[in-house]
């Protein structure tokens, strides 16, 4: 879900206030306020999803492994106007070597991290898509940005050894990552 921000600014009353759906197929976003379709696009094995409050990007996971970004600030200024067309599509950010299952943005929306469904968890600039390192984690089920400097990778094991790699992977973005149970 992307938030509702006030924002006169963008010639209306409000600015966000969407839910995202990835339909295997599509990326619909829905008007939480009028719950119309407000836009779509066509993605091939879209899968997953997650909204980054700081740069105001909807990051899409494929099945292909690959990740797409999308500014949504754009899509509040056609909220007006209504086009045929959305005036914006989603970019290619990277590549990953496996289906994406999760998505998680951290460090202010210059960095994401993916769950992919051989178990990899790979950090990478989503401005330039360079995938800054890749760890394996056993049974990795989620993952949570617990602050700008910090994000956790929970699996489900116990405690996953692994899971501490992605910490020195990321290390000279992050202050550290854990595996949690």
């Amino acid at each position: 879900i992307e938030p509702r921000r006030d924002d006169l600014a963008a010639g209306g009353d409000r600015s966000g206030d969407r839910v995202w759906v990835a339909t295997g197929s599509e990326l619909v976003a829905y008007d939480l306020s009028t719950r119309v379709v407000e836009t779509r696009w066509p993605l091939a094995g879209a899968s997953a999803l997650a909204f980054d409050d700081n740069s105001l990007q909807i990051l899409v996971g494929t099945d292909a492994g690959e990740v797409h970004a999308l500014e949504t600030t754009v899509l509040d200024l056609d909220r007006a106007v209504r086009p045929a067309t959305p005036s914006v599509a989603p970019r290619l950010v990277t590549t990953l070597p496996a289906a994406v299952v999760r998505l998680e943005p951290f460090r202010g929306g210059a960095v994401a991290v993916a769950i992919t469904a051989d178990g990899r968890v790979p950090v990478f600039g989503i401005d330039a898509g360079a995938i800054l390192g890749t760890t394996v984690v056993a049974g990795p089920v989620d993952l949570a940005g617990v602050d700008d400097g910090l994000l956790a990778a929970a699996s489900d094991q116990c405690f996953d050894h692994a899971a501490d790699r992605l910490a020195h992977v990321a290390a000279g973005y992050q202050h550290g990552v854990g595996g949690l149970d």
